[in-house]
């Protein structure tokens, strides 16, 4: 198969020269041989169906594989989003609700600050139009301890209380039922020793 072959009437290193050369040869023919086998198992496993399906099949499981670890990885993903937008969504609800509940209290405590002022305007009023519990004309100096014991009486009154007591008030006008609705409402509270209910 050498195309060369040494003489024995060469030099060695002729010999040598010619054994490297057949040498390379070889090694080149041999590559070419396995590259061209290589291409014809390539050729028959390319036309041979069940060697298709094989291939097929393994890369259908390896696809099966990676595509379920795929759905798996998206399913977490959006669990994991739907719980933070749910928790999102939560609190942005109780947030809300607390600005509802601090809204209604303010509203609630305005409503009750109002009530008890207007409570506390309708009983003065009470005083006026009971003449300031004087007989006849009442005088400043008694007008002024009127005010001034009215005034000790509110301070002392609940605002429950209070919202009781001008109820019994509306709509009296005699003096002297109002004098003594006053008086009860002092000695209830302990305060009988007031000087202008005396």
């Amino acid at each position: 198969l050498d195309e060369d072959v040494p003489d024995d009437n060469e030099n060695r290193d002729q010999k040598r020269h010619v054994e490297r050369k057949n040498n390379n040869a070889r090694k080149k023919r041999k590559a070419e041989d396995n590259q061209r086998l290589r291409q014809l198992v390539d050729e028959c496993l390319s036309l041979d169906e069940r060697i298709k399906k094989f291939k097929k099949e393994e890369h259908a499981q390896k696809n099966k594989k990676r595509l379920e670890r795929e759905a798996e990885a998206a399913r977490v993903a959006e669990e994991a989003a739907k719980a933070k937008e749910e928790e999102a969504r939560l609190a942005k609800e109780k947030e809300e609700a607390e600005k509802a509940a601090k809204a209604d209290t303010k509203k609630a405590k305005e409503a009750a600050k109002n009530a008890a002022k207007k409570n506390k305007r309708v009983v003065r009023g009470a005083v006026k139009d009971g003449n300031y519990f004087a007989e006849g004309e009442a005088s400043p100096a008694q007008i002024d301890q009127a005010l001034n014991d009215v005034d000790a009486m509110i301070a002392k009154l609940e605002v429950d209380d209070l919202a009781v007591f001008k109820s019994k008030l509306d709509g009296k006008t005699d003096a002297k039922e109002i004098k003594t609705l006053f008086t009860e409402e002092a000695s209830r509270l302990g305060m009988s020793d007031l000087k202008s209910l005396a």
